[in-house]
Protein backbone atom coordinates (compact mmCIF):
# COMPACT_ATOMS: atom_id res chain seq x y z
CA UNK A 1 0.00 0.00 0.00
CA UNK A 2 0.60 3.83 -0.70
CA UNK A 3 0.70 5.93 2.32
CA UNK A 4 -0.48 9.15 1.53
CA UNK A 5 2.09 12.79 1.28
CA UNK A 6 0.94 15.40 2.68
CA UNK A 7 2.00 17.75 -0.11
CA UNK A 8 1.44 21.61 -1.08
CA UNK A 9 -0.98 20.65 -3.12
CA UNK A 10 -3.42 19.20 -0.52
CA UNK A 11 -3.20 22.29 1.35
CA UNK A 12 -6.33 24.62 0.91
CA UNK A 13 -4.97 27.62 3.04
CA UNK A 14 -7.59 27.44 5.85
CA UNK A 15 -5.15 26.27 8.51
CA UNK A 16 -7.91 24.90 11.02
CA UNK A 17 -9.32 22.65 7.70
CA UNK A 18 -5.14 22.00 6.61
CA UNK A 19 -4.62 20.96 10.17
CA UNK A 20 -7.40 18.64 10.36
CA UNK A 21 -6.80 16.87 6.83
CA UNK A 22 -3.08 16.19 8.54
CA UNK A 23 -4.40 14.48 11.53
CA UNK A 24 -7.00 12.39 8.79
CA UNK A 25 -4.03 11.64 6.94
CA UNK A 26 -1.96 10.82 9.60
CA UNK A 27 -4.55 8.15 10.82
CA UNK A 28 -5.00 6.52 7.70
CA UNK A 29 -1.11 5.77 7.31
CA UNK A 30 -1.11 4.68 10.92
CA UNK A 31 -4.00 2.29 9.79
CA UNK A 32 -2.21 1.21 6.39
CA UNK A 33 1.23 0.56 8.45
CA UNK A 34 -0.58 -1.87 10.98
CA UNK A 35 -2.50 -3.79 8.08
CA UNK A 36 1.02 -3.88 5.90
CA UNK A 37 2.56 -5.08 9.29
CA UNK A 38 0.64 -8.07 10.06
CA UNK A 39 1.07 -8.34 13.35
CA UNK A 40 -1.25 -5.64 14.97
CA UNK A 41 -4.09 -6.87 17.45
CA UNK A 42 -7.61 -6.87 16.26
CA UNK A 43 -8.62 -4.76 19.44
CA UNK A 44 -6.33 -2.27 18.53
CA UNK A 45 -7.07 -2.02 15.07
CA UNK A 46 -10.38 -1.61 15.57
CA UNK A 47 -9.36 1.50 18.26
CA UNK A 48 -7.83 2.63 15.22
CA UNK A 49 -10.81 2.62 12.63
CA UNK A 50 -13.10 4.14 15.31
CA UNK A 51 -10.27 7.03 15.40
CA UNK A 52 -10.46 7.48 12.11
CA UNK A 53 -14.46 7.32 11.83
CA UNK A 54 -14.40 10.10 15.05
CA UNK A 55 -12.14 12.13 13.56
CA UNK A 56 -13.51 12.40 10.21
CA UNK A 57 -16.69 13.25 11.86
CA UNK A 58 -15.79 16.14 13.64
CA UNK A 59 -13.54 17.10 10.56
CA UNK A 60 -16.92 17.29 8.48
CA UNK A 61 -18.63 18.92 11.35
CA UNK A 62 -16.57 21.90 11.01
CA UNK A 63 -16.27 22.15 7.33
CA UNK A 64 -20.19 22.33 7.27
CA UNK A 65 -20.00 24.46 9.65
CA UNK A 66 -17.58 26.96 7.70
CA UNK A 67 -20.19 26.08 5.14
CA UNK A 68 -22.81 27.93 6.69
CA UNK A 69 -20.95 30.51 8.59
CA UNK A 70 -19.81 32.06 4.67
CA UNK A 71 -23.05 30.96 3.03
CA UNK A 72 -21.32 28.48 0.19
CA UNK A 73 -23.18 27.99 -2.54
CA UNK A 74 -21.79 24.27 -2.66
CA UNK A 75 -22.59 23.07 0.94
CA UNK A 76 -25.83 20.31 -0.25
CA UNK A 77 -23.58 18.48 -3.18
CA UNK A 78 -20.19 18.61 -0.27
CA UNK A 79 -22.10 17.60 2.55
CA UNK A 80 -23.85 14.58 0.70
CA UNK A 81 -20.51 13.39 0.08
CA UNK A 82 -19.30 13.63 3.47
CA UNK A 83 -22.69 11.90 4.12
CA UNK A 84 -22.00 8.91 1.76
CA UNK A 85 -18.15 8.52 3.33
CA UNK A 86 -19.55 8.54 7.16
CA UNK A 87 -22.41 5.49 5.84
CA UNK A 88 -19.60 3.99 4.12
CA UNK A 89 -17.27 3.89 7.09
CA UNK A 90 -19.54 3.25 10.08
CA UNK A 91 -20.55 0.09 7.39
CA UNK A 92 -16.91 -0.81 7.59
CA UNK A 93 -17.05 -0.43 10.98
CA UNK A 94 -20.12 -2.83 11.67
CA UNK A 95 -18.75 -5.65 9.54
CA UNK A 96 -15.59 -5.09 11.73
CA UNK A 97 -17.23 -5.84 14.95
CA UNK A 98 -19.66 -8.52 13.59
CA UNK A 99 -16.81 -10.80 12.66
CA UNK A 100 -15.12 -9.49 9.32
CA UNK A 101 -12.10 -8.69 12.02
CA UNK A 102 -10.01 -7.63 9.00
CA UNK A 103 -9.63 -4.31 7.46
CA UNK A 104 -8.86 -4.84 4.05
CA UNK A 105 -6.09 -3.23 1.83
CA UNK A 106 -8.74 -2.25 -0.61
CA UNK A 107 -10.55 0.02 1.99
CA UNK A 108 -7.39 1.22 2.90
CA UNK A 109 -6.58 1.94 -0.74
CA UNK A 110 -9.79 3.28 -1.05
CA UNK A 111 -9.88 6.01 2.08
CA UNK A 112 -6.30 7.01 1.08
CA UNK A 113 -7.90 7.67 -2.41
CA UNK A 114 -11.25 8.94 -1.75
CA UNK A 115 -9.32 11.42 1.24
CA UNK A 116 -6.87 12.62 -1.39
CA UNK A 117 -8.94 13.26 -4.70
CA UNK A 118 -11.78 14.92 -1.99
CA UNK A 119 -9.29 17.26 -0.54
CA UNK A 120 -7.99 18.16 -4.37
CA UNK A 121 -11.54 18.43 -5.79
CA UNK A 122 -14.27 19.40 -3.51
CA UNK A 123 -11.95 20.78 -0.70
CA UNK A 124 -10.19 23.13 -2.88
CA UNK A 125 -13.62 24.17 -4.20
CA UNK A 126 -14.54 25.75 -1.34
CA UNK A 127 -11.02 27.39 -0.84
CA UNK A 128 -11.28 28.81 -4.40
CA UNK A 129 -14.85 30.50 -3.03
CA UNK A 130 -13.50 31.49 0.22
CA UNK A 131 -10.52 33.56 -2.11
CA UNK A 132 -13.24 34.95 -3.88
CA UNK A 133 -12.86 33.02 -7.18
CA UNK A 134 -16.12 31.76 -7.97
CA UNK A 135 -18.96 33.70 -9.78
CA UNK A 136 -21.13 33.38 -6.69
CA UNK A 137 -19.03 34.35 -4.21
CA UNK A 138 -20.71 37.05 -3.38
CA UNK A 139 -23.52 34.91 -1.10
CA UNK A 140 -20.38 34.03 0.77
CA UNK A 141 -18.24 35.89 3.45
CA UNK A 142 -14.24 36.94 2.52
CA UNK A 143 -11.55 34.48 4.30
CA UNK A 144 -10.18 37.84 6.52
CA UNK A 145 -14.04 38.15 7.72
CA UNK A 146 -13.97 34.48 9.02
CA UNK A 147 -10.54 35.00 10.23
CA UNK A 148 -8.84 32.41 7.44
CA UNK A 149 -6.07 33.14 5.54
CA UNK A 150 -5.26 31.33 1.80
CA UNK A 151 -2.79 31.71 -0.91
CA UNK A 152 -3.39 28.60 -3.70
CA UNK A 153 -5.82 29.90 -6.75
CA UNK A 154 -7.61 26.84 -8.15
CA UNK A 155 -11.18 25.92 -10.41
CA UNK A 156 -14.54 26.82 -10.18
CA UNK A 157 -17.40 24.33 -10.38
CA UNK A 158 -19.17 23.25 -7.57
CA UNK A 159 -19.22 18.86 -7.48
CA UNK A 160 -17.49 16.01 -5.21
CA UNK A 161 -15.77 13.07 -5.16
CA UNK A 162 -17.36 9.99 -6.05
CA UNK A 163 -17.36 6.77 -4.06
CA UNK A 164 -16.46 3.86 -4.93
CA UNK A 165 -17.51 0.47 -2.94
Amino acid sequence: MALIDWRRELSLGIPSIDEQHQGLIVLVNRIEEEISGGTTRVSCLGSFFFELIRTTQQHFAHEEALFARTGYHCTAAHGANHSLLLRQLWGSRQAFDVGQRTLSVRLMVFLGGWLTSHIEGADQRYAAFMRGELPSHSAGRRLDAVGVASDMALPVLCGGSVLVA
